[in-house]
């Protein structure tokens, strides 16, 4: 079939085929691709020819606009508008869709890339870039809720923090489930996390760039209500890269059987090694190393993005703190990392 991958087929049900029990049941209509009743006739026909079938949604409209045919075949597409509407959610999955639909031999990869920019505050809905697509990149100024690339194949997305009522930058949070199962894209969140963040991580790049604003008061209890992650991140993960600037919540880690978490220490703000233990889950079977050259270059490269981020978004102050801990990135992070490909059945984590 011509796919470098396994992963290549996921999602693949064009590929199905009944090959028995024909006299039991028939699945021709389970099997059938679903029809594209979600968009207009006029919008189905352009699809059918053009080579470059990518929706751009205009600010606050109701309905799909194309982008004019000059812009077709441009090196690069980009749509921004101000105001998050109840489409706002499916931006991402709707992009992606025509843009990888009969391309599925990867020849979507040549398409241009299409930059998606919601701003002045815009907090999109429930499963903002779920599915995302390779060239599709998508960045908000304000936050967005549950969901966030869930099952991302490619792509960037950035959530940043963006001025409120006084001038002082706000948000840039996700909801619960963020990047739930992504394999592929690079995903940069400037504030917080809901729980289950990267929950089945598998090959996707993270950075997690809200910080501790207070010394921690584990002694309090309920660490996931201060904390930067509120628990049970990166559960289950099984490939990826992630980087923590901030408190990683409780209960983390549980069954992760791949990847690599780059974990931030702070003891004078209380997060230290000690912390860190009491925040891995008990069922857990990871360590806690020091940096080595392999991590240190993917640290390099993941706060690298992030710092050019922020820096596009005209954050120079947060972009030349963050430049700061590159300097002798062993004094400041710490990696978690498997020790086996078997979580202890025997401890509950959910």
């Amino acid at each position: 079939l011509g796919f470098k991958r396994a992963q290549d087929l996921v999602g693949r049900s064009d590929l199905l085929k009944q090959v028995a029990a024909f006299e039991q049941i028939d699945l021709q209509d389970i099997l059938r691709p679903a029809p594209l009743q979600f968009i207009s006739g006029e919008a189905k026909s352009a699809s059918n020819i053009s080579s470059s079938d990518i929706l751009a949604l205009a600010s606050g409209a109701d309905t799909a606009q194309w982008y004019p045919e000059s812009l077709r075949f441009a090196e690069q597409l980009s749509q921004t508008w101000s105001q998050a509407t109840a489409e706002s959610r499916i931006i991402g999955p709707r992009f992606s869709s025509h843009r990888v639909r009969d391309r599925f031999n990867n020849q979507y990869n040549d398409l241009p890339t299409v930059s998606l920019l919601l701003d002045k505050g815009s907090v999109p809905g429930n499963g903002l870039a779920a599915f995302n697509a390779k060239g599709v990149d998508i960045t908000v100024h304000g936050g967005a809720e549950d969901g966030v690339g869930k099952m991302a194949f490619g792509g960037k997305i950035a959530v940043l923090k963006a001025p409120g009522k006084t001038g002082a930058l706000i948000n840039g949070s996700v909801g619960k489930s963020f990047a739930y199962g992504a394999q592929k894209g690079l995903f940069l969140i400037q504030g917080n996390a809901d729980s289950r963040a990267c929950i089945r991580l598998s090959g996707a790049d993270i950075v997690f760039g809200g910080e501790i604003a207070a010394p921690l008061q584990d002694e309090l209890g309920c660490i996931a209500a201060r904390a930067n992650l509120k628990g049970f991140a990166f559960e289950y993960m099984t490939n990826g890269r992630a980087v923590v600037l901030g408190d990683p919540g409780p209960w983390i880690c549980a069954g992760m059987t791949g990847g690599i978490v780059l974990q931030r220490l702070q003891p004078e703000m209380g997060l230290d090694e000690t912390a860190l233990k009491r925040r891995i889950a008990k069922g857990a079977k990871v360590k806690i190393a020091a940096l080595d050259e392999n991590s240190k270059k993917d640290l390099q490269e993941l706060l690298g993005a992030y710092i050019a981020e922020l820096r596009n978004a005209g954050q120079q102050e947060a972009a030349e703190r963050v430049q700061a801990l590159l300097a002798q990135p062993e004094n400041h992070f710490v990696c978690i990392v498997p020790t086996t490909m078997q979580a202890d059945q025997s401890v509950a984590t959910e």
